[in-house]
């Protein structure tokens, strides 16, 4: 039993340390202008109890309940919901410059 703590140990420090140097190569491949804005992604945080609230919010809507009572909605959850926020908000941010570009270059032809 021992043996297998100290194999599935050693798997995944062996993991943690590829997926390490995984990110490392993509972020010294990228430029000035990239990295800034990664880090202001990776920065950035949707809050916790707001994502938990919208939530609340659209179960006790759905749920068609008139009580005030709130949902049960765990920690790992409003995780996943954080994150699925940030890609939308990232998607969102991203068309929006393509559209502010196409505008721009409408405007200068």
């Amino acid at each position: 039993r021992e043996q297998i703590l100290i194999s599935s140990h050693r798997e995944y420090m062996k993991q943690k340390k590829e997926a390490h140097n995984k990110i490392s190569t993509i972020l010294n491949s990228m430029t000035p202008k990239q990295e800034q804005r990664y880090e202001c992604w990776n920065r950035s945080v949707i809050p916790k109890q707001i994502v938990k609230s919208i939530m609340n919010k659209t179960l006790n809507a759905n749920s068609g309940s008139t009580s005030k009572k709130k949902s049960n909605i765990d920690d790992k959850s409003v995780i996943v919901m954080q994150a699925l926020s940030k890609c939308l908000v990232m998607e969102l941010v991203s068309k929006s410059r393509e559209i502010q570009k196409q505008t721009i270059d409408s405007y200068l032809q």
